[in-house]
């Protein structure tokens, strides 16, 4: 081959990749010829996998966010139903129903059905963690009812469901308890040890998508949903509270105090062969209801010292609650497991030391301001 030869065939080659890196992404297709996945839901059926596929429509995906476009939500959406022995299969069943390239890198949360046997939800777990392109980022919930009728029930302000679980979750001071969970946090405890996963529960109200609970498991298995007032407390030892407000009887009246600041921590150590944890809640709130102080500390001191006896009572309730049902949400088995590894080995299987773990909870309140309003928000 000649020099003048070799040239041209590397000038073409040049040429040749030049115009592939102009064209942009290789697989990009137009919007009108994808079925973008927005939320994915998980059930089972019959033992096999059952998937739902949340689709906006195309008018809903160029609707400006004023929803100008005059469609009603259930006409922003559709629910593509699938069902396989693994993920992939049944990915490759919705596809085959649908003209359109099914994408998921768009997911914005995973719905997973409260009523999954460990074994299918291993499988999905699984199935997800070798589909590309899901995000490992996208946010995981839990629902007690059929995953269909929640992904077409209307949502608070007309959101699509993805964007309101999306805003909801991404948002800290736009809810009472800051509950996200994502897809890699859910399969980081799946596999740890000394900890159990938790998952926000959407459930089905009079005025639509409730989210105010939390499910608990013991690994991939469902075992209770926290009444709300649980979930108050627990959001309360993990430092997820955000503005709750709690209500408590103190000497002077009952009294209510909404949460400005939350922080939650915990420590744990092994003595004498047996497991012991402390939990510390510090709260800084304002007095919205209740006596009038005018001022005076003595006061104030016993209506605060009476809320954080209240508090820790109910905190206190809620760890013995997950140690009879042996599940570890708060991860005292993992730090255990961290910083004394042996001595965590030696404690045998963590449901059964976590039932026996010595737990005490020291909540101390603070107040930035008192007053005598009315409270806001759901009571504790």
């Amino acid at each position: 081959m000649t020099i003048k030869a070799r040239t041209l065939r590397r000038t073409a080659a040049l040429l040749l990749l030049t115009g592939l890196a102009l064209t942009g992404c290789w697989d990009n297709r137009p919007i009108d010829e994808r079925a973008i996945v927005m939320v994915l839901g998980v059930s089972s059926r019959h033992g096999r996998l059952a998937l739902r596929f949340q689709i906006p429509t195309a008018s809903a995906l160029t609707a400006l966010p004023s929803g100008s476009s005059g469609n009603s939500q259930s006409e922003s959406f559709f629910v593509l139903p699938a069902e396989g022995r693994t993920v992939a299969s049944a990915f490759g069943r919705a596809q085959a129903s649908v003209s359109r390239d099914l994408y998921l890198g768009q997911i914005q949360a995973l719905v997973l059905s409260a009523k999954l046997p460990p074994r299918v939800l291993r499988a999905a777990m699984t199935g997800l963690a070798r589909l590309e392109p899901v995000d490992r980022t996208i946010f995981v919930l839990t629902t007690p009812d059929p995953v269909t009728r929640l992904l077409s029930t209307p949502t608070p302000l007309n959101q699509l469901p993805n964007e309101y679980f999306s805003t909801l979750f991404n948002c800290p001071d736009c809810a009472t308890l800051h509950l996200q969970v994502r897809l890699w946090q859910l399969m980081d405890r799946l596999v740890t040890p000394g900890v159990d996963p938790f998952l926000p529960v959407a459930r089905l109200g009079p005025h639509g998508i409730e989210l105010n609970q939390v499910a608990l498991y013991a690994k991939d298995r469902y075992l209770a949903t926290l009444s709300p007032q649980e979930t108050v407390a627990f959001a309360l030892l993990t430092g997820r509270a955000v503005k709750p407000t709690l209500s408590a009887p103190t000497p002077l009246g009952e009294t209510a105090l909404r949460v400005g600041t939350c922080r939650g921590e915990f420590s744990a150590r092994i003595v004498h062969g047996r497991p012991q944890a402390r939990f510390t809640v510090s709260i800084d709130g304002q007095l919205v209801e209740g006596p009038a102080l005018d001022g005076d500390r003595t006061a104030r001191a016993r209506v605060l010292q009476a809320v954080a006896r209240q508090v820790t009572a109910r905190c206190l309730a809620l760890i013995r609650h997950t140690q009879a049902l042996g599940s570890d949400p708060f991860g005292v088995g993992r730090r255990l497991h961290w910083t004394d590894p042996r001595g965590f080995q030696a404690l045998g299987p963590w449901d059964r030391a976590w039932k026996q773990t010595r737990v005490t909870v020291t909540v101390h309140v603070e107040t930035t301001r008192a007053g005598n309003i009315r409270p806001l928000g759901p009571n504790f």
